[in-house]
């Protein structure tokens, strides 16, 4: 997947956001997406988006969680790239 930085620009002096904001939004909302589309358990797995700056491309990582009871802390056991295909 690729994202059109050419649209955030545009959309970043149109409307007034910092780029940085709308490529933060993106990757949490593709995380967010990725989640949704692999049925990830919550309480094991997490994911984080990497947009590239410069291209556009985007980098899906898969991530083993644990999470803390006490404090809720979630510390990630491992992380491993797993774009979807079709994403």
């Amino acid at each position: 997947m690729k994202i059109p930085m050419d649209s955030l620009r545009e959309v970043e002096r149109e409307r007034g956001i910092s780029f940085d904001t709308l490529v933060e939004a993106i990757e949490k909302a593709l995380a967010s997406a990725y989640l949704r589309m692999t049925n990830a358990d919550p309480e094991t797995q997490d994911a984080r988006a990497e947009v590239d700056r410069e291209t556009g491309d985007v980098t899906i990582y898969a991530q083993d969680i644990e999470i803390d009871l006490e404090t809720e802390e979630k510390t990630v056991l491992k992380e491993r790239e797993d774009t979807p295909e079709d994403f």
